[in-house]
C-alpha cells in the first residue's frame, strides 16, 4: 500500500462448476492440468464402453482422438500433448494390459505392461520409461487396488493413498522403494487425485462399498488436512491438475450412475 497501511490478502479455496463433459461416463481416465486436460475411455449405463477422448481448455470440452483399445478404469499420466494410458477393464470380464501414448490428437499403441491388470490387491510397481519401456520397481508395503494418487508426481517422488480393500494407507516412492506416509483421516477407494508428493489433493472418493463422499483432503508431505468439499458427489474419475488448481470430470453418482459433471478447485 502507498498509504503505509498494512493490508491482508484473503485466499479462498472452493470447488466451482465447469463445463460438462460431452459424453456421460464413469470410470474415466484423466491427466494434464486444470486448463489443459484429457479425459479418455470409461463406461456408461448398461456397461456401455467408450473409446472417446475429450480435451479441456479451462472453459469447455472438445473431441480428441479415439483410443485404440476401448476400456474403463485405466490409469493415465502426462500432459495433453504427451500422455499415456495404462491397463483397465473391458466389459464384461477382461482385464487389459494395453498401453497407449497420446500426442494431443492421436493415440498410438505401444508395448503392453508385463502384467494383465488382473483383479485383486497387488504390491507390484512398474516404472515407465516411454515408448513401451517397462521395468520393475519397488514393492508396495500394502497391497491394494483402485487407489488414489498424485498425478503430477515424478517417478522419484511418487505418492498413493487409500484403495481396495477400503484403506487409510499412504505410501511415498523415491524412485527405488516405497515407504509409509501419514495415514488418511478415513479410508477411501475409487478416488481421484491431483498434485505432487508434498502438495497433493484427494477427492471424489468412495468411503464405503457403495457410499460416495464429497470430502476433500490436502497433503503437505507430512499431514492431511480438510479442504472445501466437492459441490456435488462424484467418484471413479481419476482427476488431474495440481493441489491448487485441480480438475475432476465424469465419474459416478450415485454408485453406478455415470455423470457429465465437471468441477474445478
Amino acid at each position: 500500500s502507498t498509504t503505509g497501511t498494512l493490508r491482508s490478502l484473503l485466499v479462498s479455496e472452493a470447488w466451482a462448476s465447469g463445463a460438462p463433459l460431452i459424453q456421460t461416463r464413469g470410470q474415466i481416465t484423466m491427466f494434464g492440468s486444470q486448463t489443459s486436460s484429457v479425459a479418455a475411455g470409461g463406461s456408461g449405463p448398461g456397461a456401455t464402453m467408450y473409446n472417446d477422448t475429450e480435451e479441456y481448455n479451462g472453459s469447455g470440452w472438445s473431441v480428441g482422438g479415439d483410443l485404440n483399445t476401448t476400456r474403463e478404469g485405466s490409469h493415465g499420466a502426462g500432459v495433453l500433448t504427451a500422455g499415456v494410458i495404462v491397463g483397465g477393464f473391458i466389459e464384461p470380464t477382461t482385464y487389459s494390459n494395453a498401453v497407449e501414448e497420446y500426442d494431443g490428437s492421436t493415440w498410438t499403441s505401444v508395448t503392453s505392461t508385463p502384467y494383465g491388470g488382473d483383479p485383486g490387491s497387488k504390491t507390484t510397481t512398474l516404472e515407465y520409461g516411454g515408448s513401451g519401456s517397462w521395468t520393475a520397481g519397488g514393492v508396495l508395503g500394502t497391497g491394494r487396488a483402485q487407489q488414489g494418487g498424485a498425478c503430477l508426481a515424478p517417478l522419484s517422488a511418487g505418492l498413493i493413498w487409500g484403495g481396495t480393500p477400503l484403506s487409510t494407507a499412504v505410501e511415498e516412492y523415491n524412485g527405488t522403494a516405497w515407504s509409509g506416509g501419514t495415514v488418511l483421516p478415513a479410508g477411501v477407494q475409487f478416488g481421484g487425485g491431483a498434485g505432487t508428493q508434498t502438495a497433493a489433493l484427494s477427492f471424489g472418493n468412495f468411503s464405503g462399498p457403495t457410499t460416495i463422499t464429497t470430502a476433500t483432503t490436502k497433503y503437505d508431505g507430512t499431514s492431511w488436512t480438510a479442504a472445501p468439499a466437492l459441490g456435488s458427489s462424484q467418484a471413479r474419475s481419476q482427476g488431474s491438475g495440481s493441489q491448487a488448481l485441480a480438475l475432476v470430470a465424469g465419474g459416478d453418482y450415485p454408485h453406478t450412475t455415470p455423470v457429465t459433471t465437471t468441477q474445478e478447485f
